[in-house]
């Protein structure tokens, strides 16, 4: 009898996925969905919940999967990975010109506006916010490096 009811367990916690939804409080703010390298975490989940201009699901994973994400119909409207992903995905025009906002040992992350968001102004204001907002203060908390 307890088989079932374990198997039921995992498969509900399976459906539940990566994703994680944040939000600093405050009524009528977009919905806003962030794909970001692993390595990203810690720091974009410390200082999501202070973002104020939206509320930010977080989405982290590999850069294969993110860029998978982007060139599919996933509803992304930031990309925070690797620069050269980043710059392929600009390239074939999938993304905005990604900026480079931190650096770890021998790794530059990038980030850009995915074209097809539908919220591209609170898009903007998260990647501004990863150059010189709290998230950037998040980043360099957590031992990244500032671009040079």
């Amino acid at each position: 009898m307890r088989r079932p009811l374990v198997l039921a367990g995992v498969l509900l916690l399976a459906g539940c996925g990566d994703d994680a939804a944040v939000s600093g409080g405050g009524g009528d703010r977009p919905q806003l969905v962030v794909s970001a390298a692993a390595a990203l975490e810690p720091p974009l989940s410390a200082c999501a919940e202070d973002f104020e201009d939206a509320t930010l699901t977080l989405r982290f994973g590999g850069a294969d999967a993110l860029a998978a994400e982007i060139r599919g119909e996933e509803p992304v409207d930031v990309l925070a990975t690797g620069s050269k992903p980043a710059r392929a995905l600009a390239q074939a025009g999938k993304l905005s010109q990604p900026v480079v906002f931190a650096k770890r040992q021998a790794a530059t992350y990038a980030a850009g506006v995915v074209r097809r968001s539908e919220r591209p102004d609170a898009a903007e204001a998260f990647v501004d916010d990863l150059l010189a907002g709290g998230c950037h203060d998040a980043l360099v908390a957590a031992g990244f490096d500032e671009p040079r």
